[in-house]
């Protein structure tokens, strides 16, 4: 233990303590070489005389053998595939909408890592990858919305007749759809929300990148800049009318999204701008080849 106010003096520092022998060779002589061989005879190994024990795999069913008398799957593959549904420990738990979105940037363009001998060998034994949620029930189902809060639940226990006045047809919202100028109306003041600078805005690492190879080739740019009343665009190079978007993968990969997005660039097309759409493994290849592709437009 240090006393109060004593700092280590190895504290942050990395590979200070090194093996004094690490890399080289021929450090022993044949003599002691030789000592050492026979101080070993005779030395029982540690391993030696365990009991095996013979198991079936509970994955894939195959025989083992092992000195662990608990051990229930030969490799950590088929404990993997085996802990999928009503097996796994975690059946009936949720992730936080926290975890949800650190798990889907980790997972990002990953696949699993599977031989194709082992999928056949799983479609043999009638199980398929991805088939596990089949018929499971969802967990919220039949659940209703989340808890009020206190003082709605006290006004709501003394005046039971305003929870019967907001539901279904006593409720003055009730069969009405908003019309394409309402919607339009809130799109347009999501986007001034958003653009007013009260909700912080933080870059993603793929937009850093391309600002920068952008800086690096001179070009003049505005970032976050909201446009033609139907969203933000990522960057604006406004002396060439080019729009620059940076599309995650996490938040742009789905068909919805896609549409959406595809519908964005018939309107900026329309607009006299020119799209340069590019997905995050690109940007993280290489910023300096998605940027390059502005420039030879630029200077065509």
């Amino acid at each position: 233990m240090f006393k109060d106010g004593n700092i280590p003096w190895n504290k942050g520092k990395k590979g200070v303590q090194k093996s004094w022998n690490k890399g080289k060779t021929g450090i022993y002589s044949e003599e002691t070489i030789q000592k050492m061989r026979e101080a070993r005879l005779g030395v029982i190994p540690s391993n030696k005389g365990n009991k095996k024990y013979k198991k079936i795999c509970k994955g894939c069913g195959i025989e083992f053998r092992t000195i662990r008398k608990d051990k229930k799957f030969h490799i950590r593959e088929c404990y993997y595939l085996y802990n999928r549904g009503e097996n796994s420990s975690f059946y009936g738990k949720n992730h936080t909408e926290k975890t949800k979105k650190r798990l889907g940037e980790i997972k990002k363009g990953k696949k699993l890592n599977i031989s194709k001998e082992r999928m056949v060998q799983l479609r043999e034994q009638g199980r398929e990858l991805g088939k596990s949620r089949i018929g499971r029930e969802a967990w919220n189902k039949g659940k209703k919305c989340p808890q009020l809060s206190e003082a709605k639940k006290k006004f709501y226990k003394e005046h039971p007749e305003a929870v019967e006045a907001r539901k279904g047809k006593n409720n003055s919202n009730y069969g009405n759809k908003w019309d394409e100028e309402q919607k339009q109306r809130g799109r347009e003041r999501i986007i001034k929300f958003l653009s007013s600078g009260n909700m912080p805005n933080k870059k993603t690492s793929i937009e850093i990148a391309l600002e920068e190879e952008l800086e690096r080739v001179g070009l003049n740019f505005q970032s976050n800049v909201p446009l033609c009343k139907i969203g933000i665009v990522d960057f604006l190079l406004s002396d060439y009318d080019i729009i620059v978007q940076a599309d995650g993968l996490y938040w742009h990969s789905s068909d919805k999204v896609k549409k959406r997005d595809a519908t964005q660039d018939l309107i900026y097309s329309f607009k006299g701008y020119k799209v340069f759409r590019f997905w995050e493994d690109e940007i993280k290849e290489s910023p300096k080849k998605c940027i390059n592709k502005v420039l030879k437009y630029v200077r065509r």
